[in-house]
């Protein structure tokens, strides 16, 4: 008897853990930008570059160069591009949009749907797309 409480329990216990994970989203079903993000693609002056077209012995040696994206609760960001770290606060518009403001004053921006991040300038001339799992 008590081996099969046990059993049970046990089976209770990994269903819970399993409703556990997933990634966690806004109301509108939108991954919430302190999400680990991970670089897919760059579009710079309408060439697009993506992650996965880059052969396997060029990413090794060529990662450290991917761009990164990191936020906290607090609305800091970090992002990297060519090794090069810019930082600054990040607020939300009312369209539901991001502006990335550096700490030099200049300004990016970024719009999230479903599980993909957009960052992107005012010009039309930048485009960096990160996806979380």
């Amino acid at each position: 008897m008590k081996k099969t409480v046990a059993l049970v329990l046990s089976i209770v216990f990994c269903l819970l853990m399993f409703c556990a994970c997933g990634r966690k989203t806004d109301q509108d079903g939108n991954t919430l930008i302190t999400s680990d993000w991970t670089y897919v693609s760059f579009t710079v002056n309408g060439t697009q570059t993506k992650a996965d077209d880059i052969p396997f012995y060029m990413r090794i040696f060529t990662d450290k160069d991917d761009p990164k994206f990191k936020c906290d609760d607090e609305g800091n960001f970090t992002i990297t591009i060519l090794q090069k770290e810019r930082t600054g606060t990040l607020t939300v518009s009312d369209d539901g949009t991001y502006v990335l403001t550096g700490q030099n004053g200049s300004s990016l921006y970024a719009k999230i749907e479903g599980n993909t991040l957009t960052v992107y300038d005012d010009q039309g001339k930048m485009e960096i797309v990160f996806e979380t799992s």
